[in-house]
């Protein structure tokens, strides 16, 4: 006959921090156990009896505890239930009894509860999101030695345990954070849904959760000039793939040309910037990634640049031959679009003779700096941006003008030696 026995497994920290309660499971002399959602202190559990003990003044831990205890009895009572249904069917053993357990909590589950998100967010249209929430939640689950996970056992430390694992593994700081972010992002909506009982502390407190500020690449006008130089010398470039890459990396260039000519227009932008977003010779739309109005006038690079692809966006909505409406899945399009431009732009920069990697965001922050070195006034720079403040483009600037001022400081220094 299987027994079942509800058990706290004390919290990595110490007894002063609430431990899971598990169920254990023995039938025909083997033994398994499941996690339940429920988090105890040591003093709030009589292990012998079974039983939660409330010894608390607290009112909003007392009705936890009462809520839990209730609970308890409940899935005892389900527990006992589905053994008398397994023993109906003939043979069945303890893993058997653990899964009529973590069938009834699917909907507390890691997997279970990302995966409805992801229908809903799907649905409306928040592809990008969907994939980012399954990547985290995987990427967790695979830590948990493949082991699912209820919502509510996500613990502070399981996810330092997490984060050093990815540290180790070489994962940046800014890798580490997507995916810190996009747990404690599905660990809220669950408690938001009361899918969870909000916890005693902040699992998330002591995890990297923060945007660490990288340095950001900058081509020197030279480099710019090099590049614009190649707009007529690609039609006589070589390779095996002959005209069709030539014509492929001349269409990248020319888009990377309008980003720069454009103040640094992103490249979702490009991608989405319709026809309709032109009126007069001036371009108006809203950016992606902050809602931003940008406004500007159609330079004459920028017109030409328009119309080198008008061919072939003669029936399309878009300026850009980067998605095609009719292809659907807009958003696949738009990142296959900036894969496909960022491989172009390696070989590009190969071919000007431009030492590191060109990226679609170069443009942007090529733009920021050669206007600073016209001494342009940061504000100004900050609103051909489209930035919401002054010190998101201290960012995009922070490493030129230190490169300014250490080449001051050796200037100063080598006077000095000159003296002595």
């Amino acid at each position: 006959m299987a027994t079942i026995k509800f058990c706290l497994r004390l919290s990595q920290k110490g007894r002063d921090f609430p431990g899971s309660l598990i169920i254990r499971v023995v039938h025909q002399r083997k033994s398994g156990s499941v996690t339940t959602p429920y988090k105890l202190l040591s003093g709030e559990w009589d292990e012998k009896n079974e039983k939660v003990i409330i010894n608390t003044d607290d009112a909003g831990r007392v009705k936890e505890l009462v809520e839990i205890s209730e609970s308890i009895q409940n899935d005892k009572s389900f527990m006992e239930n589905g053994i008398r249904k397994l023993n109906k069917t003939g043979n069945f053993d303890c893993k058997d009894i653990l899964d009529y357990y973590r069938k009834k909590n699917k909907s507390k589950m890691l997997y279970e509860y990302t995966m409805k998100l992801n229908k809903y967010l799907i649905s409306a249209g928040k592809e990008r999101t969907a994939r980012a929430y399954r990547s985290a939640a995987n990427a967790l689950i695979h830590f948990n030695e493949g082991e699912n996970i209820y919502i509510e056992n996500i613990s502070g430390n399981m996810l330092k345990k997490f984060e050093e694992k990815m540290k180790f593994s070489g994962k940046s700081l800014n890798t580490i954070s997507f995916y810190m972010r996009n747990i404690r992002s599905i660990y809220n909506k669950a408690i938001k849904e009361n899918i969870i009982n909000h916890p005693y502390e902040n699992p998330f407190a002591e995890v990297y959760t923060g945007v660490h500020i990288t340095k950001k690449r900058a081509l020197p006008r030279q480099d710019i000039v090099k590049l614009k130089d190649l707009e007529n010398k690609l039609w006589d470039y070589s390779s095996d793939d002959g005209i069709k890459l030539r014509k492929g990396l001349r269409d990248s260039l020319a888009l990377f040309l309008f980003s720069f000519h454009s103040r640094g227009m992103s490249f979702v932008d490009m991608a989405y910037l319709r026809k309709s977003n032109i009126r007069d010779g001036i371009l108006i739309y809203y950016r992606k990634k902050t809602g931003h109005m940008i406004e500007m006038k159609l330079n004459e690079s920028m017109k030409e640049i328009i119309k080198y692809f008008s061919s072939e966006t003669r029936d399309s909505i878009y300026v850009f031959p980067i998605i095609d409406p009719s292809k659907g899945n807009e958003r696949m399009q738009y990142e296959s679009g900036l894969r496909l431009q960022n491989q172009r732009l390696r070989t590009l920069s190969k071919i000007a003779g431009i030492d590191g990697s060109v990226t679609t965001h170069v443009a942007r922050h090529s733009w920021a700096t050669i206007a600073k070195q016209e001494n342009l006034p940061l504000w100004i720079i900050s609103e051909g941006l489209g930035h919401s403040n002054e010190k998101t483009t201290y960012i995009y600037l922070k490493s030129f003008d230190r490169s300014v001022l250490d080449k001051a400081n050796d200037k100063i220094c080598s006077a000095i030696r000159k003296t002595i």
